[in-house]
């Protein structure tokens, strides 16, 4: 399962990140011990970090989601996958990935799960199923 703070603002989850931080553990909490993707809020990779410990510290099933890369392509997000999984010892879902070759770099950073955004690459006019099949 994951989360996302637009859309759990959208559904009525008030008081900002405070907010969406407790109804994330309130979740995490209900379908424990399965797994609950959620995502740091911000770009930059020192606060991803910092992010990304008070998430995972929030409940034992909690999966930190990193986007692949920052908004502008740059790659540092990769670090940071690597780091808090091989050194901090949090797991992490590498998101909006668009192609088979991200998420092979995802995995090989360290990811334990990747996301690739299916619906996107269909608006962009490739085969989803195509990327899914390089996958396997």
């Amino acid at each position: 399962m994951t989360t996302n703070p637009t859309i759990l603002l959208k559904d009525g989850v008030t008081g900002g990140m405070k907010g969406i931080r407790a109804r994330s553990a309130e979740i995490a909490r209900l379908i424990g011990p399965l797994p609950l993707s959620v995502e740091v809020t911000t770009n930059d990779p020192l606060q991803m970090r910092s992010q990304a410990q008070e998430l995972a510290a929030m409940a034992p099933n909690i999966i930190v989601k990193i986007t692949i890369h920052g908004p502008i392509g740059e790659l540092e997000n990769l670090e940071v996958i690597h780091e808090l999984e091989g050194e901090r010892n949090i797991r992490v879902n590498a998101t909006a990935m668009m192609s088979a070759q991200q998420c092979l770099l995802a995995a090989m950073a360290g990811a334990t799960y990747v996301s690739l955004f299916g619906g996107r690459i269909a608006n962009m006019g490739y085969n989803p199923c195509e990327e899914i099949t390089r996958l396997a």
